[in-house]
């Protein structure tokens, strides 16, 4: 987590789970890094007000790494644009420009997983989330 109106660029970077960012009214861009992303649960392995946020050629892999509360999936990036711990959030951009979204092999076939899971958002609050494949 920063503070908030943080500015973060990060390159070659590898994360191992969990995985979660804070990024209230700050701008964060990540490059050719690899962050392994574990179960998701009410607080852990989420991206939360993504404000401005990039990630260029990176990898999401999803592993089997449980945080010991109780959870329902797996995603390589689970989004939530509101929460109540801040006032509604307008105008956030997320992009995944050349990212790949991929299984770990401890996960099991039972297992619910997505690649990206975009949590419920009004559509007045003109939230964007954009994905690149070239």
């Amino acid at each position: 987590m920063v503070s908030e109106r943080s500015t973060v660029t990060g390159e070659d970077i590898e994360a191992a789970a969990p995985f979660y960012l804070f990024c209230l009214n700050s701008t964060m861009k990540f490059e050719r890094s690899t962050f392994e992303v574990g179960a998701c649960d009410t607080f852990m392995n989420r991206i939360l007000f993504p404000h401005r946020l990039s990630f260029v050629d990176c990898e999401f892999r999803v592993v089997r790494k449980e945080t010991g509360k109780p959870f329902t999936h797996f995603a390589g990036a689970e989004i939530w644009w509101q929460h109540p711990i801040a006032a509604r959030q307008r105008g956030q951009n997320l992009l995944f420009d050349r990212c790949r979204f991929t299984l770990d092999k401890s996960i099991r076939p039972e297992d619910k997983t997505y690649a990206i899971r975009d949590l419920t958002d009004a559509p007045d609050t003109e939230n964007t989330l954009t994905t690149k494949t070239s």
